[in-house]
């Protein structure tokens, strides 16, 4: 499974991260994780199964 996390606040994001290693590993569940600072980074690369969003960042109305 390959997860995204996008968010402007790099501890939110290592967090994020954290959570979803534990995740993984405790329903045995081969995941890559990979982090975005910023929305069009995130549009970059579009291959993810799952998308975790901040909701509020920089530059969004």
């Amino acid at each position: 499974m390959k997860i995204a996390i996008c968010d402007d606040d790099k501890s939110a994001r290592e967090v994020l991260k954290t959570c979803c290693g534990r995740f993984a590993a405790e329903f045995q569940i081969d995941c890559q994780v990979a982090e975005y600072a910023s929305g069009e980074e995130l549009l970059r690369d579009s291959s993810s199964d799952v998308l975790l969003l901040d909701v509020e960042m920089p530059g969004m109305a």
